[in-house]
């Protein structure tokens, strides 16, 4: 299913679970909602309140949390990018299970075909409601320079927190076992999500 995945599906899944919300098939009904994702989750959930900003399907929506998030959609090397636009799937490994992630091109080309609709910062200043923007000093994954990039496009409605010695998933290990005691720097997170 990764492999089938793009950035316009991730917001049409967005976009079904909030509508399940608001039809009572899922918890949460007439209560406000925050949208919050890791890496490609956090960067979907801002774009999803950008693309949507003044839409009816996220009026339940009152703040957005990002972890991580990357400030750009597009952070293939070069030569990945020229083989999935020659019609080419793209191989990676995750840098933290070691798993073989495959991309198809249409992950490529959604995002040639509409640039705006895929450009981050663009849509972000679109965001109407308040948004959370953490991640971890030291991330060798996604630079916490991306989060203060990000936080520009709207510095009305952004706040940032920068966990000190955070790593991409906050120093814990994934998968992360449901009885372990969590990091110092995820508890650090965890904090700022709830405040």
């Amino acid at each position: 299913k990764f492999r089938r995945g793009t950035w316009n599906r991730s917001v049409e899944d967005v976009l079904h679970v909030l509508a399940a919300i608001g039809r009572g098939q899922l918890a949460g009904q007439g209560c406000g909602a925050v949208l919050m994702g890791h890496s490609r989750g956090g960067a979907t959930s801002l774009l999803t309140m950008g693309r949507h900003a003044k839409d009816e399907a996220v009026s339940s929506v009152c703040g957005v949390i990002s972890l991580a998030a990357p400030a750009s959609l597009q952070r293939l090397l070069p030569g990945a990018v020229a083989q999935l636009q020659q019609g080419i799937p793209f191989e990676l490994t995750s840098q933290r299970t070691g798993q073989t992630l495959h991309v198809n091109p249409c992950w490529i080309q959604e995002q040639m075909a509409e640039p705006e609709k895929h450009d981050l910062s663009q849509q972000l200043a679109q965001v109407c409601v308040p948004c959370v923007l953490i991640h971890g000093s030291e991330d060798p994954t996604v630079p916490p320079s991306d989060a203060v990039r990000l936080a520009q496009a709207a510095p009305m409605r952004c706040q940032v927190h920068l966990i000190e010695g955070g790593n991409h998933p906050f120093n814990t290990p994934n998968p992360f076992p449901c009885d372990a005691a969590p990091s110092q720097e995820l508890a650090t997170c965890m904090t700022h999500v709830i405040q």
